[in-house]
């Protein structure tokens, strides 16, 4: 039997932790999965402190239908902190030929955001069951699970604080795909200082519109990373005046706000690394 084991990336900063990951057997070919959870923006928090207990998934396979054994994370985690990066969890088996099927992830209902050294208490939705539906993503290659939390969609204004509704959005890469390259870059300020908090959106076009696939946040250094991407054309747009929407039922649009900084990528067959001043 051939054993493949998964590492599992969570929010951004390159720790590897050790669980195993107990899973029914009913292929006795088995798949290398890489599982990365990262995190996206917010503009007004300087911290965002979440309790990450366990981890589980179900899966289908040969028309049965499967559920992981939790594997115990334990442990809190800044977000924010981890703009960028990408932090391993743990290990699991999981047949050649599985269906993800649904996500879920179990969270302290109190999360911490620190604002101005100030500390605010977040109510996190669902008592902290947090759970990604219909992932319907076909395992049939060693790869990678990224999974982005969008804090800027999550983290909403209440009339009494803070309130956390997780939008997490699971996509799947090839392990060590020779056909996918890397965008990332820092951004800096007219006298070449990092501008730490921007938000960086990068988009491309699908089925004739523009579409944005992925959000990033620079780092206290002013670096970012939009993950890896096929040969084509981006569009990355910077943004340094996005806050939290006004109430907790209200999104960022962010045709609503004038970017600092936008240019178009092309990506052939090479990775790109940008160094971008802004001009204000």
């Amino acid at each position: 039997m051939k054993k493949n084991y998964v590492l599992i990336l969570l929010f951004t900063l390159i720790v590897l932790l050790s669980s195993c990951f107990n899973v029914d057997k009913l292929n006795d070919e088995k798949i290398n999965l890489k599982v990365l959870l990262t995190d996206k923006p917010i503009s007004n928090i300087d911290s965002l402190f979440v309790h990450i207990e366990d981890i589980y998934f179900t899966y289908e396979l040969n028309g049965e239908s499967f559920e992981t054994t939790p594997v115990t994370i334990n442990k809190d985690y800044d977000i924010l902190s981890l703009a960028g990066t990408e932090v391993s969890l743990f290990n699991f088996e999981i047949p050649e030929g599985a269906e993800l099927g649904v996500i879920h992830m179990d969270v302290n209902k109190n999360a911490t955001a620190v604002i101005n050294d100030d500390e605010k208490n977040v109510i996190v939705a669902a008592n902290g069951k947090l759970v990604v539906p219909n992932v319907g993503i076909n395992v049939n290659y060693d790869g990678e699970l990224v999974i982005d939390f969008d804090v800027a969609r999550s983290l909403k204004i209440t009339g009494n604080g803070y309130k956390l509704i997780p939008v997490l959005k699971p996509s799947f890469r090839r392990k060590n795909a020779t056909d996918i390259f890397s965008i990332k870059g820092k951004v800096l300020d007219v006298s070449e200082n990092p501008v730490s908090k921007a938000i960086i959106t990068l988009s491309a076009t699908i089925t004739d519109e523009p579409t944005i696939i992925r959000v990033s946040i620079s780092n206290k250094y002013g670096e970012f990373y939009l993950g890896k991407h096929p040969n084509g054309e981006y569009d990355i747009k910077i943004y340094t005046n996005i806050n939290l929407p006004d109430d907790e039922n209200s999104d960022i649009n962010f045709d609503d706000f004038v970017t600092d900084f936008s240019t178009t990528v092309i990506i052939n067959s090479d990775d790109i690394n940008l160094n971008i001043q802004l001009e204000k």
